[in-house]
């Protein structure tokens, strides 16, 4: 059944201290809720298992629970808050789950890798990628609802929980640059709570249109997102990209604890991005981003998005934020062509470990607030300063310390995201 009600945000999550390094998802969506409003109540619907949920498996690796031969057909036969396990093993299946559920990957001996890849287009054998969800995002911000073709659709009205499954994209190249349809490894298109935990998307190649993770929040209630401690790598448009329909932030992330690697993925029209956040309010904190056009890519409107402990390195733009701003601090950025590019007014940059960098901090003439940044082998540390900003930071081996607004020449760069 469903419980409508209310619940606190302090006292919902209780989880412990996370061991080392791991970032524990319930951990990092108490800090995203923290930051929004620490004890605020709000209104959600909480899906209550029933008395029939239950727990099946996919493959024959626990034989105790009723088995399924493929995905589809457990979401298909299982109720609302049941859990589906699943045995290592490739699944060339595009599923949707439209009702809560936990759908976990398990180990099987010496195995522990479940794959879902494209399904085959050959003759006899189930269709390849059909196009099944259309954006509202790109609408609002890319000039067209456009139809994305997506390995796992997530529809569900409650909680969904996908944990330590791969999603593999090879052969479901789109062919977008004729077609226009984009390719996506997981698109989240719902109206409730979504935890992804130790997820592996790769392979995500789409002519410039290919996503690992794409989470979309509508217009309405709040919704909770976690992505932590996955794997992203090998796409062409955005490893994980999370935006709202308007600018109003009703979409709360927390991601947390990834790997993010553009790999064999070439640069779409509007460059790629290893992290993007459009109009979400959260956090994005200590992943690990690498290769591309920009590690991290934000659009804030109030309340602002905190990036900070990341080690971003080897990409043009390391991080970028715009619009209302956004907070960027104690992140470690190194070998690019710029490494922090603000964008708009009202946004903070601190206490980030900067290392060779053509311009360490671009402030584009903007009014930023700017200190205690360590930058170390820069061509030019401070660049396109507002008239009347003194420096707090700490600058060593740099050619130029900083340029005035409008008298530096170093190239200005177009955001990797068409706002």
């Amino acid at each position: 059944m469903m419980l409508f009600g209310f619940i606190a945000i302090g006292t919902f999550f209780n989880a412990k201290r996370p061991r080392g390094f791991r970032v524990e998802a319930r951990e990092i969506r108490e800090e995203v809720h923290m930051n929004r409003l620490c004890f605020l109540f709000i209104a959600v619907v909480l899906a209550t298992p029933s008395m029939s949920a239950t727990t099946v498996v996919v493959g024959s690796c626990r034989p105790k629970y009723p088995s399924y031969s493929t995905i589809s057909q457990a979401l298909a036969g299982v109720p609302a808050g049941s859990t589906i396990l699943v045995c290592p093993g490739t699944y060339p299946e595009q599923i949707t789950i439209s009702q809560a559920v936990k759908l976990q990957g398990v180990i099987n001996g010496n195995s522990g890798r479940a794959v879902i890849t494209v399904p085959s287009s050959s003759p006899g054998a189930p269709p390849g990628l059909q196009v099944n969800v259309i954006s509202q995002f790109t609408q609002t911000f890319l000039g067209g609802a456009l139809p994305f073709a997506a390995q796992v659709l997530v529809e569900s009205p409650a909680e969904v929980i996908i944990s330590d499954i791969t999603v593999d994209g090879t052969g479901g190249d789109m062919g977008c640059s004729s077609s226009n349809i984009w390719l996506a490894g997981i698109f989240y298109n719902s109206s409730s709570s979504l935890i992804l935990d130790r997820i592996a998307t790769r392979n995500q190649l789409d002519e410039g249109c290919g996503n690992g993770i794409w989470i979309e929040g509508s217009t309405g209630p709040s919704q909770i997102i976690s992505v932590v401690n996955s794997s992203v790598h090998d796409f062409d448009y955005a490893g994980i990209l999370a935006g709202t329909q308007g600018l109003d932030s009703s979409l709360a992330v927390a991601i947390g604890g990834n790997f993010v690697f553009r790999g064999r993925g070439s640069s779409s029209s509007y460059g790629t991005a290893g992290i993007a956040s459009d109009f979400v309010n959260g956090t994005v904190a200590s992943n690990i981003v690498t290769g591309g056009d920009t590690g991290i890519f934000n659009l804030s409107s109030a309340p602002l998005m905190v990036i900070k402990n990341n080690s971003v390195a080897d990409t043009t733009t390391g991080i970028s934020t715009g619009f209302d701003g956004g907070t960027i601090q104690h992140n470690q950025i190194s070998n690019t062509s710029t490494a922090v590019d603000l964008q708009s007014n009202n946004a903070t940059a601190a206490f980030n470990l900067i290392k060779n960098a053509n311009v360490a901090i671009e402030f584009n003439c903007n009014s930023d607030s700017v200190s205690g940044n360590n930058i170390n082998d820069a061509a030019i540390g401070l660049d396109n300063i507002p008239s009347g900003f003194v420096s707090t930071d700490h600058i060593f081996s740099v050619d130029t310390i900083l340029t005035n607004c409008g008298l530096s020449s170093a190239n200005r760069r177009k955001p990797p995201l068409k706002p």
